[in-house]
């Protein structure tokens, strides 16, 4: 599977200026949206503790939710 950039070029390069424009919103939405979704997550597992576990819970979460967008991502090119 590619890398998020190499994916996420290889869509871009596909879609004319108004695809772009909504690729380039969707991702920073989900940006958005996973930051905030693993903060949370971080912050209800350690009960708002910092130490060693709360990085961990965090970095699992956005290795996570980025495969799941890895994932997304491709089907976009898959479909075409």
């Amino acid at each position: 599977m590619p890398t998020d950039p190499e994916l996420y070029q290889r869509i871009y390069l596909q879609y004319d200026d108004n695809n772009k424009l909504l690729l380039e919103k969707s991702q920073k939405s989900w940006l958005n949206y996973r930051d905030a979704q693993c903060n949370e997550l971080m912050g209800s597992l350690t009960y708002g503790a910092l130490g060693l576990a709360s990085g961990f819970a965090h970095l699992d979460c956005e290795i996570n939710s980025t495969t799941f967008r890895l994932k997304e991502l491709s089907s976009l090119i898959e479909n075409q």
